[in-house]
């Protein structure tokens, strides 16, 4: 005899747990944020896309200052907390279609698709103070953000690994200018 019942089971157990590996493979685990893996996915497809409908697109790359000091003064589970909290502000204040992703240690990244210059001041200006009103409630002081940001604009024979280049150029320009500065790479 077969035990329909057990059989069942054992199929949903599995089920779940492949939905958890999926789930894994494209999430980061401390943010909960898509991870990079799954990121550098989507960035490609949107470059394509771009392609295609001839749309503009940027990459914002942030990175919270002095992250290292507040893990030392506030311990490494209080710096992952103020990390999950900056991101869930970032994902809130995101448009429906961007998408927000932890890229590495303290830096997050975010693909806007069809935007142009005003249109990214506008949204990471409003995803910044979100994220500075959050990280002061949970670390007691002020946090700042260096951002960098990079456009796609058609027509360009650049990649996707080129835009995100660029915006690392630009993240690293916003650093050397100080805590809470903001460049972007229109050309």
């Amino acid at each position: 005899l077969v035990d329909r019942t057990t059989e069942r089971a054992l199929r949903e157990e599995l089920a779940r747990a492949l939905a958890k590996m999926a789930e894994t493979a494209l999430v980061d685990e401390v943010t909960g944020l898509a991870n990079r893996r799954h990121f550098e996915a989507e960035i490609d497809r949107e470059h394509r896309r771009s392609q295609r409908a001839w749309a503009p697109y940027a990459i914002a790359r942030i990175d919270v200052d002095g992250m290292g000091k507040l893990n030392e003064e506030l311990g490494r589970e209080a710096g992952d907390k103020l990390l999950r909290r900056v991101g869930e502000e970032l994902k809130v204040a995101r448009r429906e279609y961007d998408l927000v992703a932890r890229w590495e240690n303290d830096e997050l990244v975010v693909l806007l698709p069809g935007i142009d210059v005003p249109a990214v001041k506008g949204v990471l200006a409003r995803s910044l103070g979100a994220m500075r009103d959050a990280a002061r409630h949970l670390a007691g002081r002020e946090v700042t953000f260096c951002t960098g940001v990079a456009l796609w604009i058609p027509p360009s024979i650049e990649t996707a690994g080129d835009i995100f280049t660029r915006a690392g150029t630009a993240l690293t320009a916003a650093q050397l200018m100080g805590a809470g500065s903001f460049e972007i790479d229109a050309s």
